[in-house]
């Protein structure tokens, strides 16, 4: 999910849809706190085992 998000961000497609409302600050604490979440699946994936 975040390789998809960095692909489409960094060819910024569908960003000039939101500029206009939203800080593009906005788009990077959104992927923030994806890799945060991102990160806590994986530890509980971890700590449950496969």
């Amino acid at each position: 999910m975040r390789t998809r998000f960095s692909r489409l961000y960094a060819r910024k497609a569908n960003v000039h849809h939101y500029v206009k409302y939203v800080d593009r600050d906005v788009f990077r604490e959104a992927a923030e706190a994806l890799d945060e979440v991102i990160a806590e699946y994986e530890r509980v994936r971890a700590d449950v085992g496969p």
